[in-house]
This record gives C-alpha cells, structure tokens and sequence, in this order.
C-alpha cells in the first residue's frame, strides 16, 4: 500500500514541477507552495503512521503478556484444586 502512495506522491511532484515549468510566475510560486505542503504534510503522515504502529505493537506484547500471566494463574488455580 506504502508503495502506491509513493509512487502518486511522485506523480504529484512530476506534475507540480511540469506545471511551474508550464505557467511560471504566481502560479508556479502557488504550486511551489502547495507541493511543499503535500511533501510536508505526507512526511507528517508517516510519523503519525509509525508512531500508531508502535503503539499497536506495544498493545500486542501486552496483551501477549496479560494472556501468558492468566494461563499461568489458571494453570496453577486448576493444580492447587486437582491436589
């Protein structure tokens, strides 16, 4: 999925620079500025996308944990009970 969004994100670059070659002047500043802004703000996007990967992983290892923890508990609960 990562590598599609990628690849338009390319896209947009290679349009915005054709574009500004296309209609120099105010627009090609305009289309500067928005360019930067997508660049910017999809940099923004990974971040926030490792961060929230990190954070589900670490949900994940706890929950693995938890879940260890209680079959032990149960496990000796059951023993103590059967003796």
């Amino acid at each position: 999925m990562e590598v599609v969004l990628v690849s338009q994100l390319q896209v947009l670059i290679d349009d915005a620079a054709r574009l500004q070659q296309a209609y120099p002047g105010g627009n090609a500043e305009h289309i500067a500025s928005q360019q930067a802004m997508v660049v910017d703000n999809w940099e923004i996007l990974q971040q926030k996308s490792a961060h929230r990967k990190s954070d589900l992983q670490a949900t994940m290892d706890l929950y693995w944990f938890l879940n260890a923890v209680c079959y032990t508990l149960l496990t000796t609960v059951f023993q103590l009970k059967a003796s």
